[in-house]
């Protein structure tokens, strides 16, 4: 944990984190670092029907009040958005999360500290980053595609399975 000064207060560092499970919509959507790579695996694949249902898991140790956890949780998304996901009808969107920010005992009370309101816009984006990221990384595991970013070029990358069998490669430029 580092500690900042931001406006003359203290700032500490904090963590969010998701974890995703799902079928993410159909391949011809992807979006990767805002370009659309969808249609070119969607031509090389077969066909698939549009299916749409994530869970998202979200964990944080911001010290966020059950509204705040609500509205951060609502900003997930964001990062479906992001790779293209219109949300579709009959698509099924479920977030939860928790914090594990501690409670403080004061005499006889509890009392927990909560992030200042007009201090969550960067949660609000950083949730966005995460539940995106945590989409790409679950595309890595049972899919006709995968996405992942190149260590030689640091590009992201998609590896995609042509009718064939074969696989072909589509790297973005970085």
């Amino acid at each position: 944990v580092a500690e900042h000064i931001v406006n003359g207060r203290p700032v500490q560092e904090y963590t969010i984190g998701a974890l995703v499970m799902s079928n993410f919509g159909g391949a011809g959507r992807l979006m990767i670092d805002g370009e659309h790579k969808g249609q070119e695996i969607k031509e090389r694949m077969e066909e698939q029907k549009d299916k749409g249902s994530i869970i998202m898991i979200v964990a944080t140790d911001l010290p966020l009040s059950s509204r705040q956890l609500k509205r951060v949780l609502r900003r997930c998304s964001v990062g479906m958005a992001r790779l293209g996901s219109y949300i579709g009808h009959g698509s099924g969107e479920i977030a939860v999360g928790f914090t594990t920010a501690p409670r403080v005992k004061e005499g006889a009370f509890e009392v927990v500290r909560t992030l200042r309101e007009d201090d969550m816009n960067l949660p609000f984006r950083a949730v966005g980053e995460a539940t995106e990221e945590a989409i790409l990384q679950m595309n890595l595991l049972d899919h006709a595609f995968y996405v992942f970013r190149s260590m030689e070029t640091n590009a992201v990358c998609v590896v995609y399975r042509r009718n064939n069998g074969g696989y072909g490669l589509i790297e973005t430029e970085e």
